[in-house]
């Protein structure tokens, strides 16, 4: 499509803010461009989920399913972005549907595709790694025989899945001439990279090994999250359970109520182990974590939990039609929600969060900078006002058309139209200065992110850090 990115390959020159240096129409081509196959990645993950319902439970179930995903605003929201989150849902859970395939024909040939899809996960994230967990879970409690038999036999089967995921990482990554620095802090504090040659980095590709020493020194060290009115430099356990409930239709919170009362009251064993323990380990995996930055880090959840909606489809045919019925029902009422608030489905949160959900919620729950486009529009509208901008939009302010002046330092005097995002009032909402912003409400919003103030001589907008302003990108 044209575009070319000269991306920076010391650290020193790796400033984020950099890495498109492009005017704005070649950028917006180039978002375009890059998002396609993500597109695709989405649609192949809603694939994934009709055709296991349907395996599991029938056809009518693999439609309800499909329904239950494909209209659900938070994996719209996230099905077209640039990120690793929608490319690690459809890698999990084609993975643990290959592995159930495995464990109920007992097929070996189920545990090659389960393999690619487990790799698959790996280069998405790191925190692929769960896919192993669970799948050895299922195969203890799903497999027959004694607990030696149930031990070697699952030991074996994801032993395979591993070998063939692990080759798919080395192979991945064998065009890349890549090295590993020392730790996550050193590189972070500016140390270079140290390398390791051939032919032990064709077996412990250097890129991968620094994403697992990055994720679990993050985890270890924290990052600042908002919960609640709270702002904390690691997660509360409940935050996930919390972002579910708030940033899912209530169609699918009752279509998953109603699944789940109906796999105990039929005592559905397989059911249970096979959908409802990855959900659990999902949850329970990104809350031991404590990265609490959006429900993006249990998207895997949303495709489970639709594949679990088709079991409503199984059992007792005297009231299966009633019970398609009320499903079907239900998933009208879902996809009425998405519609409404389109195409603003990053932002999603449903009547429980009430409408200011930037009081529960903050960081990619609402934002992912998705409005900036917007902005360009409203500015453009209006005449293209002088604008004051709260430091560190990335990519630069200017990359999406829009002239304004981005301050980044405390003792920066704010004057006129002053625009931020909900997440930074939630995190600054204690400071007087924001204090004085929130009571006076703001002149404008724009998407489900933006808002936009009228101030006059004020400080204390931007912080809590005091930040340098960053270089000029190059042109």
């Amino acid at each position: 499509l044209g575009p070319y990115v000269d991306v920076p390959t010391t650290w020193e020159a790796l400033e984020r803010r950099c890495v498109y240096p492009a005017d704005p129409a070649v950028f917006h081509r180039m978002s375009v461009a890059a998002r396609l196959p993500l597109v695709g990645v989405a649609l192949a993950l809603a694939l994934t989920v009709t055709l296991w319902a349907r395996a599991l439970f029938g056809p009518i179930a693999g439609l309800l399913s499909l329904g239950a995903v494909v209209f659900e605003p938070t994996v719209l929201g996230h099905g077209h972005l640039v990120t690793a989150d929608v490319s690690l849902a459809f890698g999990m859970v084609a993975a643990i549907a290959c592995y159930e395939r495995f464990l109920r024909s007992r097929r070996l040939r189920w545990l090659l595709p389960c393999g690619l899809a487990t790799g698959w996960a790996l280069l998405s994230k790191v925190t692929g790694l769960e896919v192993l967990a669970i799948i050895g879970l299922m195969g203890l409690l799903l497999s027959g025989g004694g607990v030696g038999s149930r031990l070697l036999a699952t030991a074996r089967s994801v032993a395979m899945v591993a070998a063939v995921a692990w080759a798919v990482v080395c192979l991945a990554y064998l065009p890349f001439q890549s090295a590993l620095a020392a730790s996550a802090p050193e590189l972070a504090n500016g140390a270079q990279f140290h390398s390791w040659g051939a032919p032990l980095s064709w077996v412990a590709p250097p890129p991968w090994v620094f994403s697992l020493l990055f994720q679990s020194s993050h985890a270890q060290s924290g990052h600042l999250t908002y919960l609640n009115g709270v702002v904390s430099d690691h997660g509360a356990w409940g935050y996930y359970l919390e972002a579910l409930a708030l940033k899912s239709t209530l169609g699918l919170l009752l279509l998953v109520a109603a699944a789940a009362a109906w796999t105990a009251w039929r005592r559905d064993r397989w059911v249970a182990v096979a959908l409802w323990l990855p959900i659990a380990v999902v949850v329970l995996v990104a809350s031991a974590g404590g990265l609490d930055l959006g429900v993006r880090y249990v998207l895997p959840v949303y495709p489970l939990a639709a594949v679990a909606a088709g079991s409503l489809a199984l059992g007792l045919p005297a009231l299966l039609r009633a019970r398609l019925v009320a499903a079907g029902a239900l998933v009208l009422v879902l996809a009425a929600a998405s519609l409404a608030q389109f195409p603003e489905h990053i932002g999603y949160t449903n009547l429980v969060a009430g409408s200011r959900p930037e009081q529960y919620l903050g960081d990619s729950n609402l934002g992912w900078r998705q409005d900036y486009w917007r902005l360009a529009q409203w500015w453009n509208a209006h005449g293209r006002p002088p604008l004051t901008v709260r430091g560190l939009v990335i990519p630069p302010i200017d990359r999406y058309g829009i002239v304004a002046r981005e301050v980044n330092d405390d003792s920066e005097v704010v004057n006129g139209l002053f625009v931020t995002d909900t997440f930074t009032l939630s995190l600054r909402r204690d400071r007087p200065a924001f204090q004085q912003l929130l009571r006076s409400g703001p002149v404008a919003r724009v998407g489900t992110d933006i808002a936009i103030f009228d101030v006059h001589d004020a400080t204390q907008l931007v912080g809590p850090d005091t930040l340098p302003t960053p270089p000029p990108c190059p042109r």
